[in-house]
């Protein structure tokens, strides 16, 4: 990924972003899907702004699985991103279901780190999500449990 587009994406800094944009139209199409995308460094920052936008141009992006085997979603979820977490919903509520490494889904991310809210945000819209097993076997509830992150074992 270019570098400027990187820092725009660190910084949330959405104006950069355009500016990139008015220089070369296609820097988010040259971006490789299969790496670390823009919209995956915004939603670990919790830029919300820079998230649209990058939603609004590629929304492509929210489904793709960085080297590490984790999506946006997964990475939001994770960070208890919850406003990111709806954006995400708005392109696609199954984006809580996408599997990543070991299976793990962006609701499992969330039960591991106890995020009561992210977890009520994604059951609201995908109550399904709470069906999925790790390739281990795992349920979200398991995880939660096994980490102590009893917030979110009761929110489930």
């Amino acid at each position: 990924m270019d570098t400027r587009l990187f820092e725009a994406a660190r910084a949330g800094n959405s104006d950069h972003l355009q500016q990139l944009l008015t220089e070369n139209p296609f820097i988010l199409s040259n971006t490789q899907l299969s790496a670390e995308n823009p919209l995956n460094i915004a939603a670990a920052m919790g830029h919300v702004d820079f998230v649209k936008e990058i939603l609004r141009l590629k929304p492509v992006f929210a489904g793709e699985v960085n080297q590490e085997g984790f999506s946006p979603m997964h990475i939001a979820a994770e960070n208890g991103q919850v406003e990111i977490v709806k954006e995400l919903m708005k392109v696609d509520v199954k984006l809580c279901r996408l599997e990543g490494r070991q299976k793990m889904t962006p609701f499992h991310r969330a039960a591991i780190g106890g995020r009561a809210e992210v977890i009520g945000v994604m059951l609201s819209g995908c109550p399904d999500c709470i069906e999925d097993e790790t390739e281990r076997g795992e349920s979200a509830l398991h995880l939660a449990v096994r980490n102590n992150r009893f917030e979110a074992v009761k929110k489930m």
